[in-house]
């Protein structure tokens, strides 16, 4: 087969027209096409950010509460230990004896913490009063909500002694806040 002028020409025309539509349309859409690749891939790393952010501010406001339950327990851990270091005083001075001191049970109602204190004493009636008058006036854990005394009799040593339950309660005011 000869290739003659036409044909030449035309074989050249169309090598032209193929150069000419990559240049004017096919390479556009190339362009646009890694243009878009790129900006999906800058969207997706967004979103991947803003999913991290809001994660890491769900775990930071998870630990402030934590943060907060752990200062509030060491709150009440203190009130507890300074409370039973002032009885522990008393008691030694009185010569009675802290049989049991039980948990604090708080009681949350609208804007007032209140907090019981509960704990048994043994020993004399009159020491035992005396333990009691000394709570009562010195209200920094509260006032003396309840008493029981039971007497018993140790008929090994035969002696008397009396156990008294008391129960203080604190009632504390919150913010409107909280």
């Amino acid at each position: 087969m000869k290739l003659n002028k036409k044909n030449k020409i035309l074989l050249l025309i169309i090598l032209i027209s193929f150069v000419l539509i990559y240049k004017l349309a096919i390479s556009k859409t190339f362009y646009y096409a890694e243009n878009l690749h790129n900006l999906n891939a800058k969207l997706d790393n967004i979103i991947n950010q803003n999913n991290a952010s809001k994660a890491l501010v769900i775990k930071n406001k998870k630990l402030d509460l934590l943060l907060e339950e752990l200062h509030y327990n060491q709150a009440i851990k203190n009130e507890q230990n300074n409370l039973l270091k002032i009885i522990n005083e008393n008691t030694a001075k009185l010569n009675i004896s802290v049989v049991a001191f039980e948990e604090p049970k708080i009681i949350i109602e609208k804007n007032t913490k209140i907090t019981h204190y509960s704990f048994t004493v043994t020993g004399e009636f009159n020491a035992t009063l005396l333990l009691l008058n000394y709570l009562e006036k010195n209200a920094i854990f509260g006032k003396i909500e309840h008493f029981t005394t039971v007497k018993k009799n140790n008929y090994k040593e035969n002696n008397k002694y009396i156990i008294t339950e008391i129960i203080l309660e604190k009632k504390t005011y919150l913010n409107p806040e909280n």
